[in-house]
Order: C-alpha cells, then sequence, then structure tokens
C-alpha cells in the first residue's frame, strides 16, 4: 500500500489520526482524575503545534529557489487592502474573518492530502473529493447550531451562532446520508477491485473525526484541540517529507523545525496574549494595523499552502514529492 510517509503505519499514526489520538489522550486523563491536565496540554498544543507550524512553511519557502515570489507580491497589497477594508465596515470582522479563512484552509488541506493519495495510486475519484468537502462543510455548519458552539479559537466572538437543535438534527442527518453513500460507493469499487484504501482509509478517518462535531456532546473546546492537532502534526510531517526529498544536503532537519515550532510558536503566543485584545468591539486603526502585521505570517502561510493543494499539484510531482 503506497504512503506519503516512510510507510502506511507513519501515515495512519502521523497524518490519518492524530487528531484522534489526542481527543483519546484528553478522554484517559478525564477519566483518571487528570482532567485538570487538559489545559496545560491544551497551551502546549497551541504553542507548538497550532502557532509553530505556520512557521514551518517558511522553511521550505527561503530553502527553494523558484518560490513564486511574485505571486506573493500580488498578494501582499490583496491582503492588507482586505482587513483595512474589514476595519472601516466592522473592525470586530477582522478575527471572524481569519477564523474562517483558517476554517477554508484546514479543509483545503484534507482534501489536498486526499489528492495526494490519489495521485499515488493514480485513482482519481471525484466523488472522494466531493464527499470529503460535503462532509467537512456539514459538520462545521453543524457548531453553529449546537447550544455550546463557542469555539474561542481567537475570542468567544469567532462564530455566527444561532443555537437550533432542529436545524443541527437536519444537517447531522444530511451528514450521516452522504456518509453511507459514499460508504456503499466505497463498497460497489471494493467489489469490482478499484478501492485505494489508502484514499478510504484518509477519508474514513477525517470523516469520523469531524462527525464528533454534529450531534454529539463531546465538548466543543476538546474538538478544536483535536482539530488543531489533526490539521498541524501531519502539515509538520509533510514539511519533513518535502526537506528530505528536495533538500538532500540539509542534515538534521527534525531539529531546524522543532526549533522554528518552538521559537517562532512561543514569540507568537506571547504577542497574542501580551498585546492584543481579541474580545474588543471596535478597534482603533492602529490596532487594526497591528492585527494585520500580527496575522501577515498566518495568511502568508494560507497562501504558500495554496500552492501546495491546488488541483494541478497533485501529482507525485508535487511540492511534497518534488519542487515547484
Amino acid at each position: 500500500m503506497k504512503s506519503i510517509l516512510s510507510s502506511f503505519r507513519a501515515d495512519l499514526f502521523f497524518i490519518m489520526f492524530p487528531g484522534h489520538i489526542c481527543l483519546l489522550v484528553m478522554f484517559l486523563l478525564a477519566g483518571i482524575g487528570l482532567e485538570i491536565q487538559i489545559p496545560k496540554l491544551a497551551f502546549l498544543i497551541l504553542i507548538i503545534i497550532d502557532n509553530g507550524h505556520v512557521y514551518t512553511t517558511f522553511i521550505r519557502t527561503a530553502l527553494e529557489r523558484n518560490v513564486p515570489l511574485k505571486h506573493y507580491l500580488k498578494f501582499l497589497p490583496l491582503f492588507f487592502v482586505t482587513i483595512i477594508s474589514l476595519h472601516f465596515i466592522d473592525s470586530a470582522l477582522i478575527w471572524k474573518f481569519a477564523f474562517y479563512a483558517t476554517i477554508f484552509h484546514y479543509i483545503k488541506q484534507n482534501v489536498g492530502l486526499l489528492s495526494f493519495y490519489q495521485a499515488l495510486s493514480t485513482k482519481r475519484v471525484n466523488f472522494d473529493r466531493f464527499v470529503l468537502y460535503a462532509l467537512q462543510i456539514l459538520a462545521v455548519a453543524c457548531v453553529h447550531f449546537r447550544e455550546d458552539g463557542i469555539m474561542e479559537y481567537y475570542s468567544s466572538n469567532d462564530l455566527y451562532t444561532s443555537p437550533s437543535p432542529q436545524i443541527l438534527t437536519g444537517l447531522s442527518a444530511i451528514f450521516i446520508i452522504v456518509f453511507l453513500l459514499w460508504l456503499a460507493h466505497s463498497a460497489r469499487r471494493l467489489l469490482k477491485s478499484n478501492l485505494d484504501t489508502a484514499s478510504f482509509s484518509y477519508i474514513l478517518s477525517t470523516s469520523l473525526l469531524f462527525s464528533l462535531l454534529t450531534i454529539t456532546q463531546i465538548d466543543i473546546q476538546w474538538m478544536l484541540i483535536s482539530l488543531i492537532v489533526a490539521h498541524g502534526v501531519p502539515y509538520v510531517f509533510l514539511i519533513r517529507k518535502s526537506l528530505n526529498t528536495t533538500q538532500k544536503q540539509l542534515k538534521y532537519s527534525w531539529y531546524l523545525i522543532v526549533y522554528v515550532l518552538l521559537i517562532f510558536g512561543g514569540a507568537e503566543y506571547f504577542i497574542g496574549t501580551g498585546f492584543i485584545s481579541f474580545d474588543k468591539a471596535n478597534y482603533s486603526i492602529g490596532e487594526s494595523v497591528f492585527a494585520a502585521l500580527f496575522l501577515l505570517p498566518l495568511f502568508s502561510h494560507f497562501f504558500m499552502d495554496s500552492i501546495i493543494w491546488k488541483r494541478k499539484a497533485a501529482t507525485t510531482n508535487s511540492i511534497i514529492f518534488g519542487k515547484y
């Protein structure tokens, strides 16, 4: 069975199931009376994985000669114009915009990873891509209608919430129907010996994690922590895979990655907690400009990743397996 990392077992642990493992660890801590340790775990995850993984992008970008900087120079003014425009519409929208952009980025990464598996197997199934998009979007939509739909990624106002058990139940039912249709479609392909097991496993693992956002009663903050791990851990391992493939002269790539995770992740946390208030109703123009500078690495990360996840990059000659 073909894999993105060194083996399919490595893919299971570091690409497909890190979010599930994180959730299991939190359940175990709570089960043995150590629930008080969960905030400490969340703190480390926030600094190292969530904040830090953003900056690992720039390692790969700095070491690659053929980086499309001309496109990045077009992105910069567009980014600042967008943030300043939001300031004059409603400055509190800046953090909502960043949050929803982060969600889109995460969804796109998951579909991009599926594209890698399909490229490795040479079996591109558009229905699988559609299902993965649909299930993630449905699950995120469900959060908006949960009674506890407050994620507090940046602030308690990140989401546009409207608690409605009826809508939540309806969206959850659609989620289940789409999932069952995909299972039936996969079973049909299995009978025809045309099922890519790696792609199937990836969609299954991602769908199961996102399903917990629907009608389950799992704490929404626990789910947020698990989703951060499910996004950040695979990304870090993909960056290492890329460095080992394209920068063979670079030794001890893990040391470089860990330094970046700790130093830059910690620095961002320090700036965010020490100099920015995420819950204000209104911000001055100076505060909005500072927010733009604070968010610039994150959106640069989104922009550079768009090269990785765009459809035509989903081949074995893509960024993960070769040069741009």
